[in-house]
């Protein structure tokens, strides 16, 4: 049971955010900015669904199949360089509530907005729930590429 209160340790407050580097969708590595350094520096709950995502190893994925992620310095592969960060960049506050409004509208959901101020959604009944899950990771995978190309060190 010690493995489960190292996860719980491990996932709700990284120690010494230095020792890690950010992985981006396309495997290569890249130093933390100072927003990310001070993200992994806050405390969080175990169980809470904002905290930041800590790749176990290099290979590990999110619930998107994809390879971004917070990994400790000590599970890079050994030929991997690690670029530096743009430490100017500065990510734009997300409305997690407007971004899955509109990402049900794009693949044609059915978004009602109702009269308390509450939105339901409700799956587009022609679309296959495989190949709207398809579509909406697209959809989510091209906002993290956006995310991860502005925090890229700019060459020039």
């Amino acid at each position: 049971m010690k493995w489960i209160k190292t996860f719980f340790e491990r996932a709700s407050k990284p120690k010494m955010e230095r020792e890690y580097v950010y992985i981006n969708q396309d495997g290569s590595a890249r130093e933390l900015t100072n927003d990310e350094r001070a993200y992994l520096a806050e405390e969080f709950h175990p169980c809470d669904g904002g905290r930041p995502y800590i790749k176990s190893r290099y290979a590990s994925t999110d619930g998107w199949g994809s390879l971004s992620g917070f990994l400790h310095r000590g599970a890079l592969p050994e030929h991997l360089l690690v670029e530096a960060s743009n430490q100017n960049y500065k990510p734009a506050a997300s409305d997690f509530h407007q971004e899955m409004i509109d990402d049900g509208e794009k693949v044609g959901d059915t978004v009602t907005r109702n009269a308390d101020g509450s939105v339901t959604i409700t799956p587009n009944p022609a679309l296959p729930a495989a190949e709207r899950f398809e579509k909406l990771r697209a959809i989510q995978l091209e906002r993290q590429r956006d995310r991860e190309r502005l925090a890229r060190h700019s060459k020039g």
